[in-house]
């Protein structure tokens, strides 16, 4: 009798394992995808990135070599308009945020604590790619 249970217990581990393994790979897989693609969409204003959207929109549309030739300095006229839209919106949040709420909390700080403040402020302008200098 035990050596029925065991054999059943050890069937059992074996698909829950390979189930297991299965879906770790598929969720490796759908973060690998998804980080290639927003990889693409992030630089919007680059080559690789018009050809990533204008490829896109041939495939869903089933465009022609004529629609695709036509349709793909639109594309990237929209997404160069599109990048300096979002680079001129987070110039100007960071702006908001630098020049009329920092001095009200800076108020409230220690010399120390506003230093480390100015410090994560600066790593943050340099991980979001926001250019200039704040007005402190």
């Amino acid at each position: 009798m035990a050596s029925k249970f065991k054999k059943r217990l050890g069937f059992g581990c074996g698909i829950f394992t390979l189930l297991g393994i299965g879906f770790v790979a598929g969720a490796i897989f759908a973060l690998a995808l998804a980080i290639n693609i927003d990889r693409k969409t992030s630089n919007w204003q680059s080559e690789e990135s018009q050809q990533f959207v204008t490829n896109h929109f041939q495939k869903y549309l089933d465009l022609t070599p004529e629609q695709r030739e036509k349709i793909e300095p639109i594309i990237g006229e929209g997404l160069k308009k599109r990048w300096q839209l979002r680079r001129d919106y987070n110039e100007e949040t960071d702006r908001l945020f630098v020049e009329e709420f920092m001095p009200q909390i800076s108020e409230f700080l220690t010399v120390e604590q506003n230093q480390k403040l100015d410090k994560r402020l600066a790593q943050w302008r340099k991980e979001n790619g926001v250019t200039g200098s704040p007005a402190n």
